[in-house]
């Protein structure tokens, strides 16, 4: 009868197949690792842009009206402008969709209506805000009026 015989060799270590499989599997949980957290990287730079824009807006919309309320007394139909505040680019444009009176008043004492003249301008604003990779649209109305 033959026997088997506990050799070292039969009885320490892996086999070749074993090591190539704990290989592919390890190199497989790897790949789906680095593919999560590269997709965290760029969702997190994403959102820190976002952030970024948001933030900045505020403070455009507020200087953007300030320059159509100075500016839109002139006879121009469009106003324009663009920059960099915090890092992030931005550019406007404000178009004049209507220009009227106020509302007419009724004068009890000769009972007629009062009509006055051109005074307030709406404008309809589009302004864009790009920083790194991200860029936002916004579009809006200002109103502005003349002082007389």
């Amino acid at each position: 009868m033959h026997k088997l015989i506990d050799s070292p060799r039969n009885s320490f270590g892996f086999t070749l197949i074993e090591i190539l499989v704990a290989t592919v599997i390890l190199l497989s949980s790897l790949a789906v690792i680095n593919a999560l957290f590269s997709g965290a990287l760029l969702a997190s730079n994403k959102a820190g842009n976002h952030v970024q824009i948001a933030n900045i807006t505020p403070i455009l919309v507020s200087n953007i009206q300030l320059e159509i309320r100075d500016k839109g007394n002139q006879n121009a139909n469009s106003l324009f402008g663009d920059g960099t505040l915090w890092g992030a680019n931005f550019e406007w444009q404000a178009d004049l969709i209507e220009y009227s009176a106020p509302p007419s008043t009724y004068d009890v004492e000769t009972g007629t209506y009062t009509h006055k003249d051109k005074k307030y301008k709406l404008w309809l604003v589009k302004l864009i805000v790009a920083h790194k990779t991200s860029k936002q649209e916004f579009t809006y109305k200002e109103l502005s009026w003349n002082e007389s």
